[in-house]
């Protein structure tokens, strides 16, 4: 039975990046995108295979032609890394695309010409294939077995009480990888960010001077003050995804009559689904868009992108992740400044965007930055022209939410991390103002940089009195506790206020800096 459907393994070859993809990044992909990716992958695939059949009139050759042209089509970019790029010679990836396409020329005339049977290679090839995709759902199955063996989360308790005023909107705005505005004054040598601390002191806000981050990085970071609570321990994949998208804080809010408005990033929180609504654009998903860039497509949407094809880089731009992300921000700044101009129930809104840190693609006037451009600046060159970028969007931002709210709004401003200093960085602040990260430079951030890379923006507007609670080393795991228990009587107690990394000496358990310190 099987034999008898063997000319139809193309079909694997089709959906085997979506499976692969998923098995390698599980934590972070909705089984929804797995199967529309599939379908539309199966689909391609399957009229591929009904091209080659309906050209060469021949089963077995059909699928042989199908699986050789699916291959370079679906895994472009892995060959040209593998065989063209890191091998003992480097072409630029036109030349790569142009022997992938003469190579195909030839197999598929020899493939017309020849009258040897190829169900052998056929079968061969089914086997081969069969055998990846089964190991990646392998271990898909194994992550789901972890993941569900390590999902209990206890539950915080919500004691009934009465809010100390009438309901407000609620505003938790993420600025991905913003440090202390001190580090950022300091260490980066980036004297306008007085002006943006001013502007805010002077709206009355609250920032917090010696706050520090919980976690170094945004996946741990999120479900941490997401959730009002430090995490158990690290690589648990889905279950740090799944804290992100169905937190207690959420849940909180909606069970006081809230409206939940996600606006999303290109990665992790890019979609909701316990959102009342999802402020987004993309076509695709950032796993989809993974997958995507891995083919033929990008390649060939780089050849054709620029002034002579100007046509098609305004018609096509969604394959263009950067553009993409410049796009997203522009469009979700001005919706983010426009809640508070319409009548709504009271809003719970989450912001997280992928600035000052994350793809640069901000010039400090905010224009579009190409990868060619960025690339020419060093890295602290980016990152202080992206806050520069923000810091006046977000000032002008939270200028229309205070003048448009009634009553007085609810405003967190948070960096969920500093900037990723590396243990390169390891040096005292003069010398660090020296600092350049050249192009192409890699840090290694697998210890961060614990004096620098911690410390984070921390900046609150909480009206009537709510900033009476405030102090300046309050880190992003106390900052629900203290908005329930003073706008909405609940009783939480404070947690001390850590910073954590992942033990070198023991990767299954997180370790504080301060101990982390004394072990060095």
């Amino acid at each position: 039975m099987i034999k008898k459907y063997v000319f139809l393994y193309p079909l694997l070859v089709a959906v085997s990046p979506a499976v692969f993809l998923w098995s390698r990044n599980f934590g972070e992909v909705p089984v929804r995108e797995v199967f529309s990716t599939v379908l539309v992958l199966g689909v391609f695939g399957g009229l591929v295979l009904a091209f080659f059949a309906f050209v060469l009139r021949d089963r077995d050759k059909a699928s042989l032609m199908t699986a050789v042209t699916l291959l370079p089509a679906l895994y472009f970019n892995n060959i040209y890394n593998i065989f063209f790029f890191n091998a003992l010679f480097q072409l630029r990836w036109r030349w790569a695309f142009v022997i992938m396409l003469l190579a195909l020329a030839i197999i598929f005339y020899k493939t017309f010409k020849t009258d040897t049977n190829v169900s052998a290679l056929n079968r061969f090839l089914a086997s081969a294939t069969a055998l990846f995709i089964l190991l990646s759902l392998i271990q898909v199955g194994w992550n789901s077995i972890e993941h569900y063996r390590n999902n209990t989360l206890d539950k915080i308790t919500i004691i009934p009480g009465e809010s100390s005023s009438d309901l407000r909107d609620m505003y938790y705005i993420i600025l991905d990888g913003y440090s202390r505005p001190s580090i950022i004054k300091e260490v980066m040598g980036f004297g306008e960010i007085d002006e943006f601390t001013d502007h805010l002191e002077q709206r009355g806000f609250y920032i917090a001077k010696q706050s520090s981050s919980n976690f170094p990085s945004t996946a741990e970071s999120l479900p941490s003050s997401l959730n009002m609570r430090y995490l158990d321990r690290p690589d648990l994949g889905k279950k740090h995804f799944q804290m992100s998208e169905d937190h207690l804080v959420k849940d909180f809010f909606k069970s006081q009559g809230y409206k939940y408005i996600h606006f999303g990033a290109e990665a992790f929180t890019f979609f909701n689904k316990y959102a009342d609504e999802n402020v987004n654009i993309g076509l695709f998903s950032p796993y989809q868009k993974s997958i995507l860039e891995n083919t033929i497509v990008k390649p060939i949407e780089k050849s054709l992108a620029g002034n002579r094809f100007a046509w098609f880089t305004e018609k096509f731009g969604f394959l263009d992740a950067r553009l993409i992300q410049w796009e997203r921000t522009n469009y979700q700044l001005d919706r983010l400044a426009e809640i508070a101009s319409t009548d709504h129930v009271p809003t719970f809104v989450f912001a997280h965007f992928l600035l000052p840190q994350g793809p640069y693609v901000f010039n400090a006037d905010g224009s579009f930055v190409s990868e060619e451009e960025a690339a020419k600046r060093t890295k602290l060159e980016n990152y202080r022209n992206q806050v520069s970028y923000i810091n006046k969007e977000i000032a002008a931002v939270v200028d229309t939410i205070l003048e448009n709210s009634e009553p007085d709004p609810i405003i967190i401003l948070q960096g969920d991390h500093g900037f990723a200093f590396g243990i390169l960085a390891t040096k005292e602040p003069e010398l660090l103002k020296e600092l350049t990260f050249k192009p192409g430079q890699q840090e290694e951030l697998i210890i961060p940089n614990v004096n620098y890379s911690f410390p984070n923006l921390n900046a609150y507007y909480l009206p009537d009195g709510g900033d009476t609670l405030l102090y300046d080393s309050i880190s992003p795991v106390n900052t629900f506790r203290l908005i329930l228990n003073y706008y909405f009587g609940q009783n939480f107690t404070f947690l001390d206020d850590i910073s954590y990394v992942i033990n070198p000496n023991d990767p299954s358990q997180y370790i504080s800096v301060e101990d982390l310190r004394l072990d060095r």
